[in-house]
């Protein structure tokens, strides 16, 4: 990424190459290790996912995901 003048990838402005990679490997993992292709998981942005907050998962909720 440093050689293509990035040094970091910023999500909410991803490149097309990197949402296409990415959906790629997720293809793979699923294909390959049955990782699910979805999820319950909620994602929000910094900093409102800072602290603790609704979208940590607890102790047992993260040893039993898959995904």
């Amino acid at each position: 990424w440093t050689r293509a003048g990035y040094a970091h990838l910023y999500m909410p402005d991803l490149p097309d190459w990197a949402i296409r990679d990415l959906g790629e490997f997720a293809e793979w993992a699923h294909a390959k290790h049955g990782v699910p292709l979805s999820s319950d998981v909620t994602f929000k942005a910094y900093p409102s996912s800072y602290g603790a907050t609704n979208v940590r998962m607890s102790y047992s909720k993260w040893n039993n995901y898959r995904g």
